[in-house]
């Protein structure tokens, strides 16, 4: 289990240097359509990014309104298009490629 754990560390490395790649792209203005930036990390967390799907279609469902922060700066305060990508996909996409290793090893086993 070693192993596993040391590609799933190495792995998780390699995503969380994506999303704070992403994430400063965003932050710095540099991208005008800097929402399309997530899809990179969707297609690259499938399934796990399905999450996100499943989440839009709850909201778009309930027709619910797009919803900000007012407390923080665009594009910090979208939760659409920023904070619920960032933890689905950055925190949540982070911790599958971190366990992915782990859990293919003890299905082979």
């Amino acid at each position: 289990m070693g192993a596993a754990l040391a590609i799933g560390f190495v792995l998780a490395v390699v995503h969380l240097i994506a999303v704070v790649s992403i994430v400063v792209t965003i932050v710095k203005g540099i991208e005008p359509d800097w929402p399309m930036l997530w899809l990179l990390l969707f297609w690259l967390d499938l399934p796990f990014s399905l999450v996100l799907l499943a989440i839009a279609k709850v909201r778009h469902r309930a027709k619910s309104r797009p919803l900000s922060l007012p407390w923080l700066r665009a594009p910090l305060n979208d939760l659409d298009n920023f904070v619920l990508p960032f933890f689905v996909l950055g925190v949540g996409g982070t911790l599958w490629w971190f366990l992915l290793p782990q859990l293919v090893g003890q299905v082979i086993a």
